[in-house]
């Protein structure tokens, strides 16, 4: 319509049908940009190279996979105060008449912010291999890397990747050869610097679970996380978590009530970050309220990557953590159990009850459902033979949570709230640690949608060691992971653990018992 209202000719560059634009070059698409009266685009480089030649455009909402891809865009729009080209908030009569006095200021800043690094990167003395001095890895001692990727993700030149080591957990390595030396890898480091708002764990403590049963069974505790993932969906916002991918555990983000779904229930398996970091800053500087879970080491990292910048519209939660157990030992055990690409996955199923939970693996010929004190993997987590090495000696423990809230199960809830009723279908206990996270629990709470009743903080937080005892190391954790890496996973499922006939026939009579009451209460 716009072509054939001012005589314009439409070169659509995303038409494989037209081979000499589809196959344009650098070169040529700068020209085409430059020489154009209006630019249409769904893409960054569309966009920022518009803005640099003054070029007319629009700019529309780019979707992949279902997930929004438009974050840096909006970012790169607010920047330049240039958000009235998104399409939905463009008048016709703004069309050829883009305000782009705001932009020859910042669009200097920015170059001459971008040429002193590369004046200063490219000019720095070169040194031979053996004498340069660039670590390889960030901190000196591995065993204190939580694996929170900050440095990783906050890396300049991107010469920083996480890469697994034989037990499976991801470490950081730098590539000697781009390392400019700049030192933000270290000076962002959570186990090297405490870069984390100052915060009290449990200024108010509160037992709570959901109002809505298939949410409360479909959780590991009382479901309050749907809810609060839920109450920022309904705002407009963004919540990012852990998902099970596959064989996998990876942190992504949520933007409907749909997705946030997937991170219902606990994951007991070291989450690969990616890039969610530089995802939520996205989010944030464009205005959206977010919501960050993830275990404490992992919100640690998110503060160090935001650096001292506050912002009003991030909320963060993490859990009381019994410590991060290995990936390599999961994808081991879950390609045991099953060979589907995509089988179903409860690490927390309450089939026997919340306080007998077990791990459920459905794909579509079997379900396999074996309680805490049966299956293999469980029962090598709660012993602590697969934790990360940090577990043993946690930071995040010992300086306190950085959360604005924490969740966690409310084990023993006679000693904490006496009153409460019907515990075994899984019961939070809520420590709120801001003054943010106070006013966005009291919102919450108002909705009716959940049970909350405040109880004594100190009661509470004495109730659970794991605040801040880290986990003891199994002696047999060294064993494990040698006979991990020696023999084929199915001789040392078979081996590990060796159970006498009586265990193994009192283990029977009390599983039995379980499904007898599971039949009479159903």
């Amino acid at each position: 319509k716009i072509a054939k209202e001012h005589g314009l000719k439409i070169i659509n560059l995303y038409d494989v049908l037209d081979l000499e634009h589809y196959a344009t070059s650098p070169q040529e698409l700068i020209y085409l940009i430059n020489n154009a009266k209006l630019v249409c685009t769904d893409s960054f480089h569309g966009t920022v190279f518009s803005i640099i030649m003054k070029t007319d455009f629009v700019t529309f909402p780019r979707v992949e996979s279902g997930k929004s891809m438009h974050s840096r865009i909006d970012t790169l729009l607010s920047s330049f105060n240039l958000r009235d080209r998104n399409y939905d908030a463009l008048s016709q009569e703004k069309l050829f008449r883009t305000d782009f006095s705001a932009s020859d200021n910042l669009l200097q800043q920015k170059k001459d912010e971008v040429i002193s690094f590369l004046q200063k990167a490219f000019s720095a003395p070169k040194k031979p291999q053996e004498e340069k001095a660039v670590k390889t890895t960030v901190l000196d001692i591995k065993e204190n890397c939580c694996g929170c990727s900050a440095c990783s993700e906050a890396c300049p030149v991107n010469c920083i990747a996480m890469v697994s080591d034989t037990e499976g957990f991801k470490y950081p390595e730098i590539d000697r050869d781009r390392c400019v030396d700049c030192k933000r890898c270290e000076n962002i480091c959570p186990a090297v610097n405490k870069t984390s708002p100052e915060k009290q764990i449990g200024e108010h403590c509160f037992v709570a679970y959901s109002l809505d049963n298939a949410v409360r069974k479909n959780s590991s505790s009382g479901g309050i996380f749907y809810h609060l993932a839920k109450k920022i969906i309904n705002e407009g916002g963004v919540v990012f978590g852990a998902a099970v991918d596959g064989y996998s555990v990876k942190h992504t983000f949520a933007e409907n009530e749909e997705q946030i779904k997937q991170f219902m229930g606990s994951k007991y398996v070291q989450s690969d970050m990616g890039d969610c970091y530089k995802s939520a800053k996205d989010f944030l500087e464009s205005g959206k309220k977010v919501l960050f879970s993830g275990t404490p080491c992992q919100i640690k990292g998110l503060y160090a990557f935001l650096g001292k910048k506050a912002y009003p519209n991030l909320i963060t939660q993490d859990l009381i953590c019994h410590g991060v157990p290995s990936p390599k030992v999961w994808e081991s055990y879950i390609g045991h159990k099953t060979k589907a690409e995509n089988p179903q996955i409860s690490f927390r199923d309450k089939f026997f009850g919340w306080h007998y939970f077990s791990l459920k693996i459905k794909d579509k010929s079997k379900v396999y459902r074996k309680n805490l004190e049966e299956d293999w993997y469980l029962k090598l987590f709660l012993d602590n033979t697969i934790l990360r090495p940090s577990c043993h000696n946690c930071k995040a423990k010992q300086e306190g949570s950085s959360a604005d809230i924490t969740l966690a199960d409310c084990w023993g809830p006679h000693k904490v709230c006496p009153d409460v009723r019907d515990t075994d279908k899984g019961l939070s206990l809520v420590l709120v640690n801001s003054q943010k996270g106070n006013d966005f629990w009291s919102e919450l709470s108002a909705h009716n949608v959940l049970f909350s009743k405040e109880v004594e903080s100190g009661k509470a937080i004495a109730s659970q060691s794991a605040v801040s005892q880290s986990a003891n190391m199994n002696a047999k954790r060294a064993l494990f992971f040698e006979s991990l890496n020696k023999m084929s996973f199915g001789e040392l499922y078979k081996s590990w653990y060796r159970k006498s006939l009586v265990r193994t026939v009192k283990q029977k009579i009390v599983y039995l018992k379980m499904k007898v009451k599971i039949f009479i209460t159903r």
